[in-house]
């Protein structure tokens, strides 16, 4: 309906028969776990108007492999498409608050990197503006290294403990203290 605001938490969650979804142009924000776990989800038409993903929103929606985020999204969970399949991410270059660089998608100051797909592989560089990284998410493509640059990276990795990784110069992670 035009009036929708909002997909609510596991509004469509294990619906495995959906296989498309196309939104109309009325401001909608995503739930968390929306469409998780929607195996056969091929296509996602998002249209012009959403505003927000929640976390774990495409989590194991294994079939869909690419998805376009709307100029009109603001926010975005950095645990939104964790655990997904999607390969690509399209995005206008007119989002005043995300950005894609080399297929990986950033907030657009690139302080956070929101999703590396999954097919990503080899080195990955971690500029020197990133100050967080969610090693859970990242884990999840085919990086053989990640190297940073000069600066100090927050990251929070499979176990749940969080270390301060400080780089001095361009070489691989090391994780200072426990």
């Amino acid at each position: 309906p035009s009036s929708l605001e909002e997909l609510g938490y596991e509004s469509f969650s294990c619906c495995w028969q959906l296989n498309k979804v196309k939104f109309n142009d009325s401001p909608c924000k995503i739930g968390s776990y929306c469409f998780n776990n929607d195996s056969n989800l091929v296509s996602v038409d998002l249209g012009d108007k959403i505003i927000s993903f929640s976390y774990y929103v495409f989590s194991w929606c294994n079939s869909l492999k690419f998805i376009t985020i709307p100029s009109s999204v603001n926010e975005i969970d950095s645990n939104a498409f964790t655990n997904s399949s999607i390969e690509r991410i399209s995005l206008p270059e007119d989002n005043q608050y995300y950005c894609i660089v080399n297929n990986v998608l950033y907030d657009k100051e690139m302080t956070t990197i929101v999703y590396i797909p999954i097919n990503y592989s080899g080195e990955f560089i971690v500029g020197k503006n990133i100050n967080y990284m969610d090693m859970y998410k990242l884990n999840s493509s085919f990086i053989s290294s990640y190297i940073v640059e000069e600066g100090k990276v927050y990251i929070d990795d499979l176990t749940d403990f969080k270390k301060r990784v400080t780089i001095l110069e361009k070489y691989k992670i090391k994780a200072q203290g426990d």
